[in-house]
């Protein structure tokens, strides 16, 4: 810890610095699998990691064992999901409702670990249910932040596994596999041929994961723990 001391000052160790003393700033832990180690509650903190600038994330802390970093919440339906490649590069809603964090970073914080995923889906019967994949990354944007996820575990049955592999669409620009625009049909995601989970889709339209009741999900969290340390 000594070596992430600074010299300015900082009162504001409860938003993510990992220092005990609250004149001392020291840098934003890596993710919320750090913080976790702090006995830090369920809550909105900043955080940095591989080459990206600090941000803020909503870490969930209760979540099988905590330290998740949260990087996609669908489910108030007050943010609209249907936007640009700029946009869902650099992120866009509310930490503490709706949102949907950097592409770039997610990126940048899965090049430097390795991150398992979790998806938590809500029916219409408010049941809940999950998929883990025991591994998540995502690619730079050179490589249009290409999906790629593990073996999965859980009681959603796997939705993801069709477009491991698979590159980002969004409303502007369509890198799927299908003769149409599956990101302006069913949202911006990692369409194939087109999907068989769509998560950022219109709540109004229900959000698409085909393993799951009845193809649809009224709600999603998506979120990535950290599991090793690569840099």
């Amino acid at each position: 810890m000594s070596a992430w001391k600074s010299t300015r000052n900082c009162s504001r160790a409860e938003e993510g610095y990992t220092s005990s003393f609250q004149r001392t700033c020291a840098k934003p832990a890596r993710d919320c699998t750090e913080l976790k180690k702090y006995n830090k509650q369920s809550g909105v903190y900043k955080i940095s990691a591989g080459n990206s600038k600090a941000l803020k994330v909503y870490c969930d802390m209760t979540t099988d064992g905590g330290g998740w970093s949260i990087i996609q919440r669908h489910q108030d339906g007050n943010v609209d999901f249907q936007r640009t490649w700029p946009e869902h590069e650099n992120g866009f809603g509310n930490l503490e409702g709706d949102y949907w964090l950097r592409n770039k970073h997610i990126h940048h914080m899965t090049s430097s670990g390795k991150y398992k995923l979790r998806i938590d889906l809500t029916d219409n019967k408010n049941e809940k249910k999950y998929a883990v994949y025991k591994q998540f990354s995502l690619g730079d944007s050179a490589s249009k932040y290409k999906l790629s996820v593990g073996s999965y575990s859980g009681n959603a049955g796997d939705s993801m596994k069709f477009h491991n592999g698979m590159l980002f669409s969004s409303t502007d620009q369509d890198n799927d596999q299908h003769g149409g625009d599956c990101a302006k049909q069913y949202g911006p995601w990692w369409h194939k041929q087109c999907c068989t989970s769509a998560l950022n889709n219109k709540l109004s339209s229900n959000l698409y994961w085909t393993t799951f009741d009845n193809n649809a999900a009224k709600s999603s969290v998506m979120m990535i723990k950290r599991i090793k340390t690569i840099v």
